[in-house]
């Protein structure tokens, strides 16, 4: 554990390639995925956070039942998988704790899988058989492999598809405050039998609690990982008017300054 809180590095560059492996090894091949986009997020005290999504390469048919994989890549990295580590995985990290106060929400029992709008009116959610209210949704093979929480949910339309890549890939971070922000935010609280010493025990605690750049995240940045990667290329298009257009003096490569004016001129 020292060796962690020392050197966040570490931690931030394993995680990096284990996920790395995790989907050249486990995602691809079982699933046959073609297409995939994802970004890291930490959480507070640096936890770390994967959004993602991927596209299959097989059953080109939306609205038929899709085909069962043959090759499962845990018969490599588990020896004889059973299903009570399974079990055991599942109860440890796929089970709600959350207080009725925060997100705790019973599901219905369930013998087949069925699509529901319980959970998002919008648009149908596929869950899977259950016998558990509390337990979230899960796939086997990468709940065995990953060893840690996972929300996995296959996509029932184009909209549900639309709408999580523009939640999640325009998700901004919250800004951070400023000090005399977090001061002021503060002052109501402040003991005023204490002084100076509460309004300073309160301010060092909230400089603490309001901490946006982990340590790991900074060291993922210096190790120069990237915060997201797909299988897209992704070019960024100034739709304001040209007026407002922030200029500068460049030496284009290749083709790129037709590139850019042509997909300025198809989405103005």
């Amino acid at each position: 554990m020292s060796s962690i809180k020392y050197n966040p590095h570490i931690a931030a560059a394993h995680f990096h390639f284990r996920f790395k492996t995790f989907l050249e090894d486990v995602i691809k091949p079982k699933f046959g995925v073609i297409e995939y986009w994802f970004r890291y997020e930490w959480q507070a005290r640096g936890i770390h956070l994967l959004l993602g999504h991927q596209g299959p390469s097989w059953n080109p048919d939306l609205h038929g039942a899709g085909q069962q994989h043959n090759n499962d890549p845990l018969i490599r990295l588990i020896r004889q998988p059973t299903l009570q580590d399974l079990a055991d995985v599942v109860n440890w990290v796929q089970r709600h704790r959350c207080t009725p106060a925060y997100c705790l929400r019973r599901r219905r029992l369930h013998d087949d899988p069925i699509l529901t709008q319980d959970t998002n009116p919008k648009f149908l959610v596929y869950d899977g058989s259950r016998n558990d209210a509390w337990l979230n949704n899960y796939n086997r093979t990468l709940i065995l492999s990953w060893l840690t929480n996972i929300g996995t949910s296959p996509y029932t339309s184009v909209h549900a598809v639309i709408n999580y890549i523009a939640k999640y890939r325009s998700k901004s971070e919250k800004k951070t405050e400023r000090f005399n922000q977090i001061a002021k935010a503060i002052l109501p609280r402040v003991n005023s039998s204490r002084g100076l010493a509460s309004f300073v025990a309160k301010f060092m605690n909230g400089l603490l609690s309001e901490r946006d750049w982990s340590a790991q995240e900074i060291h993922h940045l210096l190790l120069n990982l990237d915060l997201q990667e797909g299988t897209r290329i992704v070019r960024s298009v100034d739709c304001r008017h040209p007026d407002q257009h922030w200029k500068a003096d460049f030496v284009p490569v290749d083709d790129e300054t037709t590139n850019v004016r042509t997909a300025k001129n198809t989405y103005q």
